[in-house]
């Protein structure tokens, strides 16, 4: 079993899985001026937590770059 799980296990409520209105759709252009605190807020109890501010950043450049050279018809396949 994974160490992480084991410490920071605790019995899992219906809310947990409830998506949070924030992260269903999030602004990905907001992503590239967040700073720490604000990064700390958003993430904090999220496993997005563990990753660092730089790579999110990282990939939410990756994919605005990316959503300009993907043809709109094979988002719907």
């Amino acid at each position: 079993m994974c160490p992480w799980n084991i410490k920071f296990a605790r019995d899992a409520t219906a809310e947990a899985f409830v998506p949070r209105p924030t992260l269903t759709l999030p602004d990905v252009a907001s992503f590239s001026t967040m700073n720490a605190a604000e990064f700390k807020v958003q993430f904090g109890d999220t496993p997005l937590a563990r990753g660092t501010l730089s790579g999110l950043k990282r990939n939410a450049t990756t994919v605005l770059g990316n959503a300009s050279t993907v043809p709109t018809h094979s988002l719907n396949s």
